[in-house]
Formats: structure tokens, sequence, C-alpha cells
């Protein structure tokens, strides 16, 4: 039986195992909400709330020609994609 190398496996694994330790540790999850309410708060102190509010308004979408075009706000991919992809992701652990 042949074995098969894969070019990007190397890469993928210095990449991935960092964050799986990370993702294991018992802090991990504590650190990122602190760190990430930290920054909001900052960001929202120094730039005002109307700011931060078109922020999370601006639109990001995938388009294929003419007659395919999926558009959402920053908000509602966090809080219909990216959250389905973090409680899958957990759910899993």
């Amino acid at each position: 039986m042949s074995s098969h190398f894969y070019p990007l496996e190397p890469l993928l694994q210095r990449i991935i195992s960092p964050l799986d330790r990370f993702r294991q540790n018992a802090m991990a999850g504590g650190l990122v909400l602190i760190a990430t309410t930290l920054i909001a708060l900052v960001w929202a102190s120094v730039q005002g709330m109307d700011v931060v509010h078109h922020f999370w308004e601006q639109t990001l979408g995938l388009s294929v020609g003419e007659h395919f075009t999926f558009e959402l706000s920053w908000h509602h991919w966090i809080n219909d994609g990216l959250m389905a992809l973090f409680f899958f992701w957990w759910g899993l652990s």
C-alpha cells in the first residue's frame, strides 16, 4: 500500500495544533470573552456608538454573476452563521 503525501498537511498541522491546544485549555473561552469585551468597550468609548452601529450594519456578501447574490450585515453573519459554527464546533468536542 503506497503512502500518500499531502503537501499542505505539515502547514495545516502547524496552524491547527496551537489552536487546538488553546481551545482545550479551560481558561481559553474566558480569556477570549474578556479580551473581546475590552476591545469592544474601548472601541465604543473612543469612536462612539454611532460608528460602532454603522460598522455592524455594513453588508458583506457573495455574488455569482448577476443572478445570485447573498448579502447580510455583519450583525446577521455573526448571529446566523458564526454562532452556528461556534456551537457546532464546541458541541463536537
